[in-house]
């Protein structure tokens, strides 16, 4: 494709966490730590940043969130704010990614996905935590799965994962149900979603549709591939393409018998 350079598409992607919306129901666990961080202290996440994801399906809608935790030298922990949003079906939209129908996988990979954008626009990678509560996202970001439902998600998902944890990024997976704080509020942020059609925060979708769409997404991995392996490949005549050139060798007749 001569797309443009999806690297500087993806960091001027617009981004903004939000604060958490009004009327949001919060589990206790999520009240107490907003009111008193300093007994959930993480000291194996000192000075990084987590994002705490999940999502949230109901009859014929899916949501999802993301929600932004930063932890100081000693791992106090600080709410910074949340992103969420319902999973888009409709293909014409520059918002749809790949969800063929909603459900728990589609809200969950959607989640993921903002994550991981997330991560690599801030510029800080190797100091972000991407901590799902579904086996199957952290699978996925770490190309150790592959989803047979939702493949073009699931696509865009390993190619985010890959990309984050090339700059040093990981991903800690997070006992659902497990009365944890932030995961708590991720889900409590998801299920709000799905009763209220205004997102909370901004991420622009765009980026990784017109990759899914442009059908760059399956070619998408070339771009994390070292400088020695763009050598081992015909001539590029655009930045961002490679392109076959002719060949001046000549194809002689084989000598008859």
């Amino acid at each position: 494709s001569e797309e443009d350079d999806w690297h500087n598409r993806l960091c001027d992607m617009e981004l903004h966490f939000a604060p958490l919306p009004e009327n949001l129901d919060l589990r206790a666990t999520t009240l107490h730590a907003l009111q008193d961080p300093a007994s959930y202290i993480e000291s194996s996440f000192a000075g990084r940043l987590a994002l705490y994801v999940d999502g949230s399906a109901r009859g014929h809608a899916a949501a999802w969130s993301v929600i932004a935790v930063e932890y100081d030298g000693q791992g106090l922990p600080t709410l910074l704010g949340a992103l969420s949003g319902q999973v888009e079906l409709n293909h014409s939209s520059t918002q749809w990614i790949g969800a063929t129908n909603a459900d728990n996988v589609a809200a969950e990979l959607t989640a993921s996905i903002a994550a991981h954008l997330a991560a690599i626009a801030l510029g800080h990678p190797a100091f972000t935590v991407i901590r799902p509560d579904l086996k199957l996202s952290a699978m996925l970001s770490t190309s150790t799965w592959s989803c047979q439902s939702h493949s073009d998600l699931a696509a865009i998902a390993r190619w985010l994962g890959a990309w984050f944890a090339q700059g040093g990024g990981t991903c800690n997976e997070v006992r659902g149900h497990s009365a944890h704080p932030w995961n708590d509020l991720a889900d409590s942020v998801a299920r709000h979603a799905l009763s209220v059609a205004t997102p909370v925060g901004a991420i622009d979708f765009d980026f990784c549709h017109q990759l899914l769409i442009s059908g760059d997404i399956a070619w998408a991995w070339i771009g994390l591939q070292p400088p020695c392996y763009a050598q081992c490949l015909p001539p590029n005549g655009v930045s961002t393409s490679w392109l076959a050139q002719p060949s001046l060798r000549k194809v002689g007749a084989p000598p008859s018998s």
